[in-house]
């Protein structure tokens, strides 16, 4: 049998089982599908090998599945810890251009989650103020991070 017209019958009998099991697992509907072509596309590349293994087909559709969706959420990982250690650098950046009572709050209620009435006692301040300060720092800080 040509391998085109094998990996057609093989896509209309496995394209179903690929796309729940990756529906399984990544939520996005233009993912699933993004996922589901790239597998098929890999088998397509791999053509030989259901020539060389014809009873294996169901593993290595599965296993070309399984490892398009791992492929997947490394590549998100990867993002999100370059996108994580960026809006670090960026924050860190911005409560370095804060007043040191304004970075103080910020850092006493966001990191070492004091509350705002405990941070006026500790500074001496009326709450209303450290509330002020609080409030004001956030939007300097939203602004900063902006840039």
């Amino acid at each position: 049998m040509e391998a085109v017209n094998e990996l057609e019958l093989i896509y209309r009998e496995y394209e179903p089982k690929v796309t729940a099991y990756i529906r399984n697992h990544v939520s996005n509907p233009d993912d699933v599908k993004a996922l589901s072509d790239d597998v098929f596309q890999k088998l397509l590349q791999n053509k030989e090998a259901f020539r060389k293994e014809p009873e294996s087909v169901s593993r290595l559709v599965y296993m070309t599945t399984k490892q398009t969706v791992e492929e997947y959420f490394a590549e998100i990982s990867e993002e999100t810890q370059m996108l994580d250690a960026k809006s670090l650098d960026r924050l860190a950046d911005a409560l370095e251009q804060l007043d040191v009572r304004s970075r103080d709050i910020i850092i006493l209620h966001y990191y070492a989650g004091k509350t705002l009435d405990k941070i006026a006692a500790a500074m001496d301040m009326p709450y209303a103020e450290i509330e002020l300060l609080n409030k004001e720092a956030l939007e300097r800080l939203q602004k900063l991070i902006e840039l």
